[in-house]
């Protein structure tokens, strides 16, 4: 018999807690949502009416949200394409900074350089190193035209009575 008085069938109150506590609007008895006494739809034109009207509010409500939506997407477009550039600019400084570091190694300019990987640097660095060191200074005679070595002279004269007449 303890079972039986523990166990108590719920009441009105119960029942207003138990919608309260599901997320529902307790409204007094005889009472509508927004406070005013509970008018019963009647015809299909009431009915409508009521429906068109709550239609239309969750509508705004979707399309406000549509609205946020696509504002959302296109900051995120922004974001990854500012990070795609971001990332880029890294990726230059990098190779600048490689460059200079290459090019202080082989003793050549940095303008020199071409190519996007370490290797691919250092190749022509030491390309551009080479072609430099082969090649020579002129040497600028003392009446101020470039000529070549004493050595070179001779020929120098053998081509001047040749084309002269």
């Amino acid at each position: 018999m303890a079972d039986s008085t523990t166990e108590q069938e719920p009441n009105a109150a119960d029942s207003t807690t138990t919608q309260a506590a599901e997320g529902q609007d307790p409204a007094p008895e005889g009472a509508g949502a927004d406070g005013q006494d509970f008018m019963p739809i009647t015809s299909q034109e009431e009915f409508d009416k009521v429906f068109n009207r709550r239609w239309a509010k969750e509508q705004a409500k979707y399309d406000a949200l549509k609205t946020k939506v696509a504002g959302y997407d296109a900051l995120k477009e922004r974001a990854t394409a500012a990070e795609a550039k971001l990332k880029k600019y890294e990726q230059d400084a990098e190779l600048e900074k490689q460059k200079q570091e290459i090019a202080t190694e082989y003793g050549v300019d940095v303008r020199l350089l071409h190519g996007t990987t370490e290797a691919e640097l250092k190749a022509c660095a030491e390309t551009a190193k080479e072609v430099i060191g082969s090649t020579t200074t002129p040497v600028v005679g003392t009446d101020g035209a470039a000529g070549g070595s004493e050595a070179s002279g001779d020929l120098r004269d053998f081509a001047k009575s040749l084309f002269s007449t």
